[in-house]
């Protein structure tokens, strides 16, 4: 993943566009005589905004920009993320280019198999906090495919986490894994 300034203008314009779309959405009731309606969708923008913006505290920020990225990639293709962070990763003990290396198949990985699936494309992704260390959960929804497309990006993230010691598990039906970050020693 490049992380220069073509990525950081493309994530703008990206957001740029997204925020005028929802005030071409909130006028669009408000010219038809339904103001109850741009509220409700005000709200529901608001709330959408507050929780992806969640991530932008995580640290390190090269961990957060590339969720940023990661959620605007997932846009383009219709997949909708659910996010639920427990922790902002203070105490994380790896660096943040190592971080984002791991993170980065993982993410792909996800992607790919939601971005199979006919409908209902959602990936669930829960970061939390565990003795273990920082939890990083994906769930697609989707099945393992048998044809073997998704066992390349597979490969990849068990090659990273085991380059750099980090526990990994996962499931197949449905595809689910799970990545734990350590932690600084003596941290919570």
């Amino acid at each position: 993943m490049g992380k220069g300034p073509g990525d950081f203008l493309r994530l703008l314009r990206g957001q740029k566009h997204e925020f005028l779309n929802h005030l071409q959405v909130i006028l669009g009731f408000l010219q038809l005589g339904k103001p109850e309606r741009a509220l409700v969708y005000t709200k529901e923008v608001a709330a959408k905004i507050e929780k992806n913006g969640r991530l932008m505290r995580l640290k390190p920020p090269e961990v957060a920009f590339q969720c940023q990225l990661k959620l605007e990639e997932a846009a383009r293709y219709q997949v909708s993320v659910e996010v639920q962070m427990e922790t902002e990763m203070e105490e994380l003990l790896l660096p943040g280019e190592i971080a984002t290396a791991l993170l980065e198949p993982a993410w792909d990985l996800a992607l790919s198999a939601v971005g199979r699936k006919g409908e209902g494309k959602e990936l669930f992704l829960t970061i939390s906090e565990t003795e273990e260390g920082y939890r990083w959960h994906f769930n697609t929804g989707a099945e393992y495919f048998e044809d073997g497309s998704l066992d390349p990006l597979l490969a990849e993230l068990e090659d990273k986490a085991g380059k750099y010691q980090v526990p990994f598990s996962w499931s197949p039906y449905p595809l689910e894994f799970s990545l734990w970050l350590p932690r600084r020693v003596g941290s919570p």
